[in-house]
């Protein structure tokens, strides 16, 4: 039997615990206590706690990053187009599909992508302005 926490009255899963985890985790890494709360990375974070929640989706959110990147070498819009790919692949299959999964996870791929539109809110307008740095281009 595994591991059992309580809040108030509310007996919390394993899943649920994995994600205010990586909830936490994310935040860390996006808001870094050591770099003045700014420049962090979270997409990798939180790749990662998805990865245990929702495997298949991840690693399809993966192929669409991997292939974004090595056509526009942005790996910006390659974070972004996975992330939205993350969240619309969660919702269809709850929506669409009708398969069970729980509000929890609909609502952590709906936070994760506003958390990647926001964080990624400047390299979308270099993006739109023709102006953001492409992988292993110099910086200008």
């Amino acid at each position: 039997m595994g591991s059992k926490i309580y809040l108030g009255d509310t007996l919390l899963s394993p899943n649920q615990l994995a994600m205010i985890a990586g909830i936490l985790a994310i935040v860390g890494h996006l808001f870094p206590l050591f770099a003045g709360f700014h420049g962090g990375k979270g997409v990798a974070t939180g790749a990662g706690m998805l990865l245990f929640l929702a495997p298949l989706e991840v690693a399809f959110a993966l192929v669409i990053f991997i292939v974004t990147v090595a056509l526009t070498r942005y790996v910006s819009l390659g974070s972004i187009l996975a992330a939205l790919f993350f969240a619309l692949s969660i919702l269809i299959q709850k929506y669409l599909s009708h398969y069970p999964l729980g509000n929890e996870i609909i609502g952590l791929s709906l936070l994760i992508l506003v958390l990647i539109l926001y964080t990624h809110r400047a390299n979308i307008r270099r993006l739109i302005q023709g102006t953001e740095n492409k992988l292993g281009a110099k910086k200008t």
